[in-house]
């Protein structure tokens, strides 16, 4: 997945709310943006999630 916003840095992580989202590998592209292979479970539950981007230094932004 794609998440733009602004002051990414390098080695920020990415979580995803739910049972069965995993995270995998967070690519730092820029300050405006990061990539994360995500992998969702077959028996996932549908419906909304929050994704929380957290950079090194313990700064976080959240899209619910």
């Amino acid at each position: 997945m794609t998440i733009n916003g602004t002051g990414f840095r390098t080695g920020a992580g990415v979580t995803v709310s739910g049972v069965g989202v995993t995270v995998g590998t967070v690519t730092f592209v820029n300050s405006t943006q990061v990539t994360a292979i995500v992998s969702v479970a077959q028996g996932a539950a549908v419906g909304d999630r929050s994704i929380t981007v957290t950079n090194l230094d313990t700064g976080t932004a959240t899209l619910t």
